[in-house]
């Protein structure tokens, strides 16, 4: 399974692979309002989360990282809602695939 980490912020969410980690520019930080080292903790927290549930694509969940008003980092899973679930695109509604 590809380990993405979504991350919460006031200009909406975004998705981050782990192969994409390497990649990520200071300015990527800046817009993300994250350090890198914090980055990399909550995709290592977020691995974690899904090791320990043993939460699978079919579980239909994601790891989410939000900042706290104290300026620290929470990854908590979430559910996917019927609008963004990867594994309902394309599905027309009322439609079971």
């Amino acid at each position: 399974m590809r380990s993405i980490l979504h991350i919460s912020t006031a200009k909406g969410d975004f998705e981050i692979a782990e192969e994409e980690l390497a990649s990520i520019t200071k300015a990527d930080l800046r817009k993300l309002k994250i350090s890198r080292a914090d980055l990399i903790s909550c995709f290592e927290q977020g691995k974690r989360l899904m090791r320990e549930h043993n939460i699978t694509e079919a579980d239909r969940k994601r790891p989410v990282a939000d900042q706290h008003k104290d300026g620290t980092w929470m990854v908590n899973l979430v559910g996917y809602s019927g609008h963004s679930d990867p594994l309902m695109a394309g599905a027309k509604k009322g439609t079971v695939n």
